[in-house]
C-alpha cells in the first residue's frame, strides 16, 4: 500500500505523540541511535509493556544489562524514571530500575544509576526505605517488641531516629506515598538495617515525620487497636487536608512513650509497636512429610531427649540437615489460620522449638505456632506446616476439634509418630487436636499421637534430574511458561515438578505440577498427581525418561478455557498447542563421562581446568592461555558488563576479561554483544552465538600440550578441530536456516547472517586432536 501511494504522501512533519518504546529496542538491541530517533519523534519514556510487568524502556535496559541504552535513557528521560515501580521478577525490592540491575548483578548500570541519583532519595532530612519487616501491634511481652534506644530524646520532643536492637530502624517502606480515596496520603511503616534512618519527633501525642513529602504522623491502620494490625505514616489531603491531627478522637494516631523504651497506643498500653525481624533461616531443599517408621527418610533428632524433657532445642537431624520454616513470612488460609510450610535442609541458624507433651511449639517473631499435619490427613506422604489460629480461630491453635494433626510423640530414635489412645483434653483445653498432637518416640523419631507407625520424614528432590524451562505457550495457557523445579515428590520413578504461574488463571498460587504417567508428561493440579494422575490441563507424549528429553515433543492442551473447564482425561478433548513449545534444561545438565585419553600429557591438560568437560551436549575445548571454550553456548544471567562485538576482538575481550576479574565472557550474544560474566549460573543455547569463554589458571600444561600438538600455529580463538560456517538465523523464531535462505519459513521475517563453529570431518583432524575430543 505504501509503495502504491508513497509518492503522494508527505511525511516530513509527521510526529508520533506517544510512540511506545516498550520492550523491543531497549530490551533486545544496543541501538542507541534508534532510541534517540524514537524520542525525537515523541516516544514516551514512561510507557510500559503492561500487566503484569509494567516495565519501561529503562527497566528493560537495567534488567537485560544494556549499559549504553540505560545511559542514553537517563540522559533523555531524567531521574523521574528512577521512581517507577514494576514487577521485580524475582530480583528484589519494588522493581525500581536499580533493583532490576542489582538483582541481575549488572554492576556498571548500578553505578551509573547511583551516580545519576537513583541510589539516594531527595532530602529534606535524608532517609532510606526499609522493608525487612512490617511495624505491627504486639503484646508488651512479645519477643518482637521494639525498644527504642533514643527513648529519652523522644520524650523530650527532640528530633531523633527510631533505632532498636542496636542495628535496626523504623522507617517508610516505600519511596513515594500512595492515595486512599483522595483523602489520605500514606506510606506503610517498615523496619530494617539502614545507614539513613528516618528522623521523627514526639509532641506528647503524635509521632511526627516532616520530610520531603510534608508532615506525616504514625497511624494504626483503620484504627483497629488489636494485635497484629500494622502501622502507616499518614497525612490528610483534599477534603481531609487539615485533619491529620484532627480526625475524631484520633485514637489510632495518639501514642505513649513508655519508660522501658516501648511505644503504645494511648488507648491501650497493653499493646506496643513490634517488628517481626526474622532471626531464623528458611530451609526449602526438602519437605517434611509423614513416612513409614522404617523409611530411610525418617527424620531422627539429635536433641530428642532434651526436647522430650521440655527444653527449647534446635531441630537438627542426625544426617546434618535441620527442620525449619520454608518461608520467612506466614500465609493466610481463609482468614482463620496463619501457616508456613515445614522444610528441611542445611542451615547455620535452625529453628528453636519446645515440646509440652503434645504440641511441638515454635515461638518466634510471628508469634506462637505449632506443628500441624496438613488438613489432618494422617497418611503417608502428607506434608506438615507450622500453624497459628487467627481471626475467629485466634484461640484455637491448640483447641481445634481433636487436634489429631498437631499431637506428636518423640520416638527414641529421634523421629516422630502417633499413639492410638486419646489424650485427656484437660491439660491445655485442647480438645483432641488430632492433627497437632505428637509423641517423641524412644528411638528419637517423632510421630502423630494417633498413629505411631508413621513418623516425620525429610524427603529430598530426586538427584540427577535438572530443572526445566518451558516457553512458547500462548493464549489461555500462557500461564504454563516458566521454570519447572524438581520437587521432593516422585511419580512412577520420575520427579514431580513444581511450577508457579505468573499470569492467567491461578497466577501467584502454588498449585501447578508436572508429572509422568502412562506415557505422557502431564501438567495440571497438584491434587491430581496421586488422586487422578491421568487428568491434566496439558500433556506431551514421551518415553519414560527425564523431562529434559521433551525437547521437540508435541504438546497438547485441553480445548476448554476457564476454571474447571480446562482439564480432562480423554485425548479427544485435547488439541495440539497453538504455540511453538520449547523445553530446555534450566541448570547445567549432567556431565557426559569422558573416555580415558590415550595420551597422559593430553589427559593432564583437563586436570587443571575446573570447568565441566561438556555442557548441553557440547564438548569443552581447551585453548592456550587458560581458556575453556564452549561453541554456541552462553550463560544465563550473571552479566557484569556488556560491550558490542565491534569494540573488541575475541583476543581483546580475553584481555579485558582478565583485567576486570570476570570469570569469562559470551561472545556474539544477540548477534553483536559481548556479555562479561561475574558469576557462574547455568549454560544455555542460543542461535548465532560464537560461544562461551571461561577463564581459569593455566599452570602451563595446557599451553605446553597444545603447542606440542601443533595448535599454537592457529588462532587461539578457533580450535583446530572446529571451523566457522555461515548460517542464516531468524531472530524472532530463533530458527536456523541454510546459508542460501533469505526469509524465515515460519514467520516470513528477513533472516540475518551469522557465523557458528562446527566440527570438521574427524578424518581431516590430526590424530592427537581427535583423541582430545573423545
Amino acid at each position: 500500500l505504501l509503495r502504491t501511494v508513497g509518492s503522494r504522501l508527505d511525511l516530513t512533519n509527521l510526529r508520533l505523540r506517544r510512540l511506545p518504546l516498550q520492550n523491543n529496542t531497549a530490551r533486545n538491541t544496543n541501538d542507541v541511535g534508534k532510541i534517540r530517533n524514537l524520542v525525537a519523534r515523541g516516544a514516551d519514556l514512561n510507557s510500559t509493556n503492561g500487566a503484569p510487568w509494567f516495565h519501561t524502556p529503562l527497566h528493560q535496559a537495567c534488567y537485560h544489562g544494556r549499559y549504553e541504552i540505560a545511559k542514553v535513557l537517563i540522559e533523555l528521560g531524567g531521574t523521574a524514571q528512577f521512581r517507577l515501580e514494576s514487577n521485580p521478577c524475582g530480583r528484589g525490592g519494588k522493581g525500581y530500575p536499580i533493583d532490576l540491575a542489582r538483582g541481575g548483578r549488572h554492576t556498571r548500570i548500578v553505578e551509573l544509576l547511583e551516580r545519576a541519583g537513583a541510589g539516594s532519595m531527595p532530602t529534606k532530612g535524608a532517609y532510606s526505605t526499609v522493608d525487612e519487616a512490617s511495624i505491627r501491634l504486639v503484646p508488651r511481652s512479645h519477643p518482637s517488641r521494639i525498644t527504642v534506644q533514643s527513648c529519652a530524646e523522644l520524650q523530650k520532643g527532640q528530633t531523633t531516629t527510631l533505632t532498636f536492637n542496636n542495628s535496626f530502624s523504623v522507617g517508610p517502606k516505600w519511596n513515594e506515598p500512595r492515595d486512599a480515596w483522595g483523602q489520605w496520603s500514606y506510606i506503610d511503616l517498615g523496619a530494617g538495617v539502614t545507614s539513613q534512618p528516618m528522623q521523627v519527633k514526639y509532641d506528647g501525642n503524635f509521632i511526627i515525620w516532616n520530610d520531603v513529602h510534608g508532615e506525616y504522623v504514625f497511624d494504626i491502620s483503620m484504627w483497629k487497636i488489636e494485635e497484629g494490625n500494622h502501622l502507616v505514616l499518614v497525612k490528610g489531603i483534599g477534603a481531609k487536608k487539615n485533619n491529620t491531627k484532627n480526625e475524631g478522637d484520633c485514637k489510632g494516631r495518639k501514642f505513649v512513650i513508655n519508660s522501658d523504651g516501648t511505644i503504645s497506643p494511648r488507648c491501650n498500653t497493653n499493646l506496643v509497636l513490634g517488628a517481626n525481624i526474622v532471626n531464623f533461616s528458611t530451609v526449602d531443599t526438602g519437605t517434611i512429610r509423614l513416612v513409614a517408621r522404617s523409611s530411610p527418610d525418617a527424620a531422627k533428632l539429635v536433641y530428642s531427649s532434651e526436647l522430650k524433657s521440655g527444653s527449647t532445642v534446635p531441630l537438627t537431624l542426625s544426617n546434618g540437615n535441620s527442620i525449619g520454616p520454608k518461608w520467612k513470612e506466614p500465609r493466610d488460609a481463609w482468614g482463620q489460620w496463619s501457616y508456613i510450610d515445614l522444610g528441611a535442609g542445611v542451615t547455620s541458624q535452625p529453628m528453636q522449638v519446645k515440646y509440652d507433651g503434645n504440641f511441638i511449639i515454635w515461638n518466634d517473631v510471628h508469634g506462637e505456632y505449632v506443628f500441624d499435619i496438613s488438613m489432618w490427613k494422617i497418611e503417608e506422604g502428607n506434608h506438615l506446616v507450622l500453624v497459628k489460629g487467627i481471626g475467629a480461630k485466634k484461640n484455637n491453635t491448640k483447641n481445634e476439634g481433636d487436634c489429631k494433626g498437631r499431637k506428636f510423640v518423640i520416638n527414641s530414635d529421634g523421629t516422630k509418630a502417633r499413639v492410638v489412645t486419646r489424650i485427656s483434653s484437660s491439660a491445655k483445653n485442647e480438645g483432641d487436636c488430632k492433627g497437632r498432637k505428637f509423641v517423641i518416640n524412644s528411638d528419637g523419631t517423632i510421630s502423630p499421637r494417633c498413629n505411631t507407625n508413621l513418623v516425620l520424614g525429610a524427603t529430598m528432590p530426586i538427584q540427577g534430574h535438572p530443572d526445566v524451562k518451558i516457553s512458547g505457550w500462548t493464549g489461555y495457557n500462557e500461564r504454563f511458561n516458566g521454570e519447572y523445579k524438581v520437587s521432593d515428590k516422585s511419580k512412577n520413578g520420575l520427579p514431580v515438578y513444581t511450577h508457579m504461574p505468573t499470569v492467567g488463571v491461578g497466577a501467584g498460587h502454588d498449585w501447578c505440577r508436572m508429572w509422568f504417567h502412562d506415557g505422557k508428561w502431564r501438567i495440571g493440579h497438584m491434587s491430581w498427581v496421586d488422586g487422578d494422575p491421568a487428568r491434566c490441563c496439558a500433556c506431551a507424549d514421551a518415553s519414560h525418561g527425564p523431562a529434559s528429553c521433551l525437547r521437540g515433543a508435541t504438546f497438547f492442551e485441553h480445548k476448554g478455557t476457564g476454571v474447571n473447564k480446562d482439564h480432562g482425561i480423554p485425548m479427544r478433548d485435547f488439541k495440539a498447542s497453538s504455540g511453538n513449545i520449547a523445553v530446555s534444561a534450566s541448570i547445567l545438565e549432567a556431565e557426559v563421562q569422558v573416555a580415558p585419553l590415550a595420551s597422559a600429557s593430553v589427559a593432564s591438560v583437563g586436570a587443571s581446568c575446573p570447568w565441566p568437560d561438556s555442557a548441553l551436549g557440547v564438548a569443552r575445548q581447551l585453548l592456550p592461555g587458560g581458556w575453556a571454550y564452549y561453541p554456541g553456548l552462553g550463560l544465563h544471567n550473571g552479566d557484569a558488563e556488556v560491550l558490542p562485538t565491534a569494540s573488541l576482538s575475541v583476543e581483546a575481550a580475553k584481555a579485558h576479561c582478565r583485567s576486570r576479574g570476570y570469570i569469562g565472557f559470551e561472545y556474539g550474544g544477540d548477534g553483536g554483544s559481548i556479555y562479561f560474566k561475574s558469576s557462574f549460573t547455568r549454560f544455555g543455547k542460543w542461535p548465532g552465538h560464537d560461544g562461551m569463554y571461561l577463564a581459569y589458571e593455566d599452570d602451563g600444561k595446557v599451553s605446553a600440550v597444545l603447542n606440542s600438538l601443533g595448535q599454537m600455529n592457529v588462532s587461539p580463538s578457533a580450535p583446530t578441530s572446529m571451523e566457522k560456517k555461515p548460517v542464516m538465523v531468524c531472530n524472532k523464531c530463533t530458527l536456523k536456516f541454510a546459508a542460501s535462505a533469505k526469509f524465515c519459513a515460519e514467520c516470513g521475517s528477513k533472516l540475518e547472517s551469522h557465523q557458528e563453529w562446527v566440527m570438521v570431518d574427524r578424518d581431516s583432524v590430526p590424530v592427537a586432536t581427535a583423541v582430545k575430543y573423545e
